[in-house]
């Protein structure tokens, strides 16, 4: 079973585009920018997307920890630099969980492409601010 720090746990069978957080609400479709993705192997395997809330400019993190089983396939209409501008288009699409109660496979689309694994959890967190372009 999946579980949640940080935000509210995702209903399956959904595309999730917002992390529902103490602080409220947050969307990473349409208020969002993603920054970076990264996988650590620290303590456990983690997949983690930086994202910046254009609003704001405050700094983001949607982590998936204990990842098994990761592929990452590019979107080749996005290799090569200055194809398009992170700041005008949508970056992150959306998680998609199956429609399972053991949820543990996902896949996660982003602008370059898409990513699919199996987690243990994922974690939402808070980072500093971004000074606005």
């Amino acid at each position: 079973m999946l579980s949640f720090v940080g935000l509210a746990p995702w209903a399956v069978g959904i595309e999730v585009i917002e992390c529902d957080t103490p602080d409220g609400v947050v969307d990473m479709y349409n208020d969002s920018m993603l920054l970076s993705a990264t996988f650590t192997c620290d303590s456990v395997p983690t997949l983690s997307f930086l994202l910046v809330d254009c609003g704001s400019g405050r700094e983001y993190y949607l982590e998936f920890l204990g990842v098994k089983g990761l592929v990452f396939e590019q979107d080749s209409l996005t290799f090569g630099a200055n194809l398009w501008d992170p700041r005008t288009v949508k970056t992150f699409y959306g998680v998609e969980l199956p429609s399972s109660e053991d949820v543990s496979a996902l896949e996660i689309r982003t602008i370059v492409g898409n990513y699919n694994l199996q987690c243990d959890s994922v974690r939402f967190r808070w980072g500093g601010v971004r000074n606005p372009r």
